[in-house]
């Protein structure tokens, strides 16, 4: 975790850095991990933050029983402490160690759970912190962080490195380092699931005889229809980790190059417009030939204009492929009035309609939004 340092070395290296573990509690070795960080960083000299989650006590909830799904509620209380030490230290950037291998099991966890083509790029090397990163985007909830939220940020460093590398490392520098055995149990959660088939080289979990949780094993069926429908790259994991890292890097990639040019779209489309109202012109987007491109544009519009939390997973309609589609269908036609496009919500709390913002209307049309 990096605290402020001035602009002139915001490209070179953090003035002080301070770490930080969180505590969740759910397994016998849990303590003895934590306090094997807080030894280290204190061998080191590094300032370091140790806290364990206080289940129940709000806006946490209870403490998650065993064999009770926990993945969901864990990663929200840890990100709520970790962003409540950040402005106790100080800091606006977290560092975290995601590697390649956790990238492409998150792309893999994001099919499964009905993204875009574009969600299937995985984490961003840097990303705001944005104001809530739980789906309610509740204020002073948990996981909320407000408009504070807007000036942190995310870093991860690790994403294109394997963890054989990471722990190759580790071991020829006589580094430290702890593993969580829970990782490893595949009934746990679908991020273990995934990573459990990906060592057998293969997502069909019934020809390994592995007996799974109904809504893991849901959720693993759901995601082998995705892969057939991907366009971009073929992630077939009987071809190796190596071969889906490199898959997925290659989707990372697109991902960037998009948002690049969903840039220099808004800037050629945007029409001046009212207060909580974005309008594009309607010649402007039928220029836009790339589907992903109109996806990840219908997508900006949304983070911005909904009243849900910036950030938030409701804010970009759940990221949901069928939301998305509906408004790529109903915003590239030629002619909104002649298709009689009415306004519609698909998602996000974002109102789309036509609307003629000039005299003369083929010159002049476009397709507005306002939050709902």
């Amino acid at each position: 975790m990096f605290k402020t340092w001035p602009k002139k070395l915001r490209n070179l290296s953090p003035a002080s850095v301070v770490s930080m573990t969180i505590n969740h509690g759910l397994q016998a070795s849990s303590d003895a991990m934590a306090k094997h960080c807080a030894d280290y960083a204190q061998a080191l000299g590094i300032e370091h933050f140790s806290v364990k989650i206080p289940w129940s006590e709000p806006p946490f909830p209870e403490k998650p029983r065993p064999g009770q799904a926990f993945e969901e509620v864990g990663r929200r209380s840890r990100y709520h402490i970790l962003f409540q030490i950040m402005k106790q230290a100080g800091a606006d950037t977290l560092a975290l160690g995601h590697h390649g291998d956790d990238q492409v099991e998150t792309s893999l966890m994001r099919l499964a759970r009905g993204t875009t083509e574009l969600g299937a790029g995985g984490m961003r090397k840097v990303r705001r912190w944005g104001m809530g990163v739980n789906k309610e985007g509740v204020e002073n909830g948990l996981g909320w962080a407000g408009v504070e939220g807007m000036k942190m940020w995310m870093v991860r460093p690790f994403l294109e490195v394997s963890k054989d590398r990471i722990l190759a490392t580790c071991e020829e520098n006589s580094l430290e380092y702890v593993e969580d055995s829970t990782n490893f149990q595949p009934q746990l959660t679908l991020r273990n699931t995934i990573r459990h088939l990906l060592s057998k080289n293969t997502l069909d979990h019934e020809s390994l005889g592995l007996e799974l949780p109904p809504h893991i094993a849901q959720s693993v069926n759901q995601l082998q229809t995705a892969l057939s429908s991907l366009e971009s790259v073929d992630l077939d994991p009987s071809e190796g980790l190596e071969q889906l890292r490199s898959s997925v890097h290659i989707l990372t990639e697109q991902v960037e190059d998009i948002e690049n040019q969903v840039d220099s779209c808004l800037n050629r489309c945007h029409l001046p417009s009212p207060p909580a109202t974005y309008l594009v012109s309607c010649r402007g987007l039928a220029t836009i030939r790339n589907p992903l491109v109109k996806k990840s544009l219908v997508l900006r519009i949304m983070r911005y204009l909904s009243f849900h939390a910036w950030g938030s997973l409701r804010a970009d309609a759940d990221r949901r492929q069928k939301s998305v589609d509906q408004l790529v269908q109903n915003l590239w036609v030629p002619d909104p009035f002649a298709a009689k496009i009415a306004p519609f919500v698909a998602g996000g709390g974002v109102w789309w309609m036509p609307a003629v913002v000039g005299e003369k209307t083929l010159e002049t049309c476009g397709a507005g939004v306002t939050a709902a």
